[in-house]
């Protein structure tokens, strides 16, 4: 699964992240932009349940943008 876009927001303890996948199953058409929404106690844990929810393994090298949401800037994310 090929990861386009990431965008975090922090709500309390748990992150939720939307993940923007490019779908290339379809190959008579062109590929298209599918939404994942995903929550987790960290921002990995939250990607590791891409896998669970899609069955395949999120790709961020081709990545071509992170947003942050607000409640990120106001909180330690490191």
């Amino acid at each position: 699964m090929i990861i386009k876009g990431v965008a975090i927001d922090k709500d309390g303890d748990e992150f939720n992240l939307t993940l923007l996948s490019l779908n290339t199953e379809d190959t008579e058409q062109s590929a298209t932009i599918e939404a994942i929404k995903l929550k987790g106690e960290s921002i990995s844990s939250a990607i590791e349940t891409s896998t669970l929810q899609t069955g395949k393994d999120p790709y961020l090298g081709q990545n071509l943008f992170l947003l942050l949401g607000k409640s990120c800037e106001l909180s330690d994310l490191t």
